[in-house]
Protein backbone atom coordinates (compact mmCIF):
# COMPACT_ATOMS: atom_id res chain seq x y z
CA UNK A 1 0.00 0.00 0.00
CA UNK A 2 3.12 2.41 0.63
CA UNK A 3 4.52 1.98 -2.18
CA UNK A 4 1.00 2.90 -4.44
CA UNK A 5 0.67 5.86 -2.30
CA UNK A 6 4.09 7.22 -2.95
CA UNK A 7 3.80 6.53 -6.86
CA UNK A 8 0.99 8.51 -6.32
CA UNK A 9 1.97 11.49 -4.92
CA UNK A 10 4.84 11.38 -7.60
CA UNK A 11 2.25 11.44 -10.65
CA UNK A 12 0.42 14.23 -9.20
CA UNK A 13 2.88 16.40 -8.40
CA UNK A 14 2.82 19.18 -10.65
CA UNK A 15 6.21 21.00 -12.34
CA UNK A 16 6.72 24.56 -11.98
CA UNK A 17 5.56 25.25 -15.31
CA UNK A 18 1.71 24.32 -14.53
CA UNK A 19 1.94 26.08 -11.51
CA UNK A 20 3.04 29.36 -13.49
CA UNK A 21 0.23 28.87 -15.81
CA UNK A 22 -2.33 28.80 -13.47
CA UNK A 23 -1.39 31.79 -11.49
CA UNK A 24 -2.89 34.97 -12.66
CA UNK A 25 -1.28 37.53 -15.07
CA UNK A 26 0.60 40.22 -12.99
CA UNK A 27 -1.14 43.68 -13.99
CA UNK A 28 1.24 46.15 -16.05
CA UNK A 29 2.54 49.00 -13.69
CA UNK A 30 2.15 52.27 -16.21
CA UNK A 31 4.52 55.50 -14.64
CA UNK A 32 2.41 58.97 -15.10
CA UNK A 33 4.04 61.77 -14.35
CA UNK A 34 4.25 62.13 -10.30
CA UNK A 35 5.12 58.61 -10.35
CA UNK A 36 8.40 59.36 -13.04
CA UNK A 37 8.71 62.94 -11.10
CA UNK A 38 9.09 60.84 -8.18
CA UNK A 39 11.77 58.44 -8.97
CA UNK A 40 13.97 61.09 -10.82
CA UNK A 41 13.86 62.72 -7.25
CA UNK A 42 14.81 59.53 -5.64
CA UNK A 43 17.76 59.03 -7.79
CA UNK A 44 18.79 62.52 -7.50
CA UNK A 45 18.69 62.07 -3.84
CA UNK A 46 20.89 59.00 -4.06
CA UNK A 47 23.59 60.23 -6.80
CA UNK A 48 24.05 63.20 -3.92
CA UNK A 49 24.71 61.53 -1.15
CA UNK A 50 28.79 61.01 -0.87
CA UNK A 51 28.37 57.83 1.86
CA UNK A 52 26.19 56.16 -0.74
CA UNK A 53 28.20 56.50 -3.67
CA UNK A 54 31.36 55.94 -1.61
CA UNK A 55 29.81 52.60 -0.74
CA UNK A 56 29.22 51.56 -4.74
CA UNK A 57 32.29 52.80 -5.15
CA UNK A 58 33.54 49.82 -2.64
CA UNK A 59 31.30 47.15 -4.06
CA UNK A 60 31.01 48.00 -7.87
CA UNK A 61 33.99 49.87 -8.23
CA UNK A 62 34.94 53.59 -9.12
CA UNK A 63 34.84 52.95 -12.79
CA UNK A 64 30.82 51.83 -12.53
CA UNK A 65 30.30 54.78 -10.21
CA UNK A 66 31.36 57.32 -12.25
CA UNK A 67 29.43 56.24 -15.58
CA UNK A 68 26.29 55.67 -13.67
CA UNK A 69 26.93 59.72 -12.93
CA UNK A 70 27.48 60.68 -16.42
CA UNK A 71 24.24 58.46 -17.37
Amino acid sequence: MEAETAETAETDARDFAEIGADMPDEEEIVFDGKMKAAEAAALTSLMNDSSFLTRCSQRCGVEAVETAQQA
